[in-house]
């Protein structure tokens, strides 16, 4: 882990009252997998699969061995559940996730890759990050070749988590999507599919988003002012118009850092179009002006626009 940089941090937004210079933003927003792309996200299971069944069979055929003391036993019985609970995990991983018989992509899954886009586009310059990492990344130089590839090497650069235990100040990401013992300004709906469908990628084993498919989803702004609202904007990466990348084999099939799936498909790719925007006193905003706006924010702001990579991450 190389040595971690200085945090620029600053006063966090209150979440118990709308402060009288800010609005409450409502955006809709289609979600759009581009035609050269599949989607792969999963359906992660909320609780512990039921495996009473498959338990006292493994109890009944453990209990025809012999066994020198009960450590043994039980530590051959824990594994044999493990084994079982990975499988039926796994199983639930390779479904494209529903609600109501709905596809959809999970809400946690776009505001965890937007977040992440953010911190990344942040880079730290003079020893300096605007930004630090909500999750902290240990694993890069011998796990992640191809996220290193895809970001940059300041990537493996650690920029300490905020948390408010310590003091009131969090660094600009946080402040927005929220930290350890500090609630989010943003909520995220799921997304659900409305043109398109899902279809098993048999030689990979997972059902995927199909090309073309397109979601609609809803983001929930609090307290918001416009350089808030154009840090959203540059993980949405609305001023690009590129796709962000999430969800599984996003870098093994993808046409920067890694192979074409069937020499034709990236994977993992989804484009934001901005529909519609208002605000909580109903007035609807123009939103190609509204982004436009947003981006002069940003660009007369010497203090944030200096650690902003405009064209990290982007897919031509």
């Amino acid at each position: 882990m190389s040595m971690p940089v200085q945090i620029d941090r600053i006063d966090y937004t209150p979440r118990d009252r709308l402060l009288p210079d800010r609005n409450i933003y409502i955006l809709t927003l289609d979600c759009i997998v581009p035609d050269d792309s599949y989607l792969i996200t999963a359906s992660m299971p909320s609780e512990l699969p039921n495996i009473s069944d498959e338990i006292n069979s493994i109890v009944k055929e453990l209990d025809k061995k012999s066994w020198s003391n009960y450590n043994e036993f039980y530590d051959q019985l824990f594994r044999q559940v493990r084994r079982i609970e990975d499988i039926k995990k796994n199983r639930e991983r390779n479904i494209f996730p529903k609600i109501n018989d709905k596809y959809i992509i999970p809400g946690s899954t776009l505001k965890g890759a937007v977040r992440s886009r953010i911190e990344y586009k942040l880079a730290p310059k003079n020893n300096k990050s605007l930004s630090c990492y909500i999750v902290e990344d240990n694993f890069y130089p011998q796990y992640a070749i191809k996220h290193i590839k895809f970001w940059g090497n300041d990537v493996v650069i650690s920029r300490p988590t905020c948390n408010i235990n310590y003091n009131n100040r969090v660094c600009r990401v946080c402040d927005i999507f929220g930290s350890p013992s500090l609630s989010s300004l943003l909520s995220f709906s799921d997304a659900y599919l409305v043109n398109g469908g899902v279809e098993k990628l048999n030689d990979l084993g997972y059902e995927a988003a199909r090309p073309g498919s397109r979601f609609n989803l809803k983001i929930t702004c609090f307290n918001f002012n416009k350089i808030m609202l154009g840090l959203l904007f540059l993980g949405l990466e609305l001023y690009s118009k590129s796709p962000i990348i999430l969800g599984m084999l996003k870098y093994r099939y993808n046409k920067k850092v890694g192979n074409l799936y069937k020499n034709k498909y990236n994977i993992g790719l989804l484009r934001f179009e901005l529909k519609e925007i208002k605000d909580h006193k109903g007035n609807i905003f123009d939103a190609n002006k509204i982004i436009d706006e947003c981006k002069r924010e940003l660009d007369g702001n010497n203090d944030i626009n200096q650690y902003i990579e405009w064209d990290r991450g982007v897919i031509c």
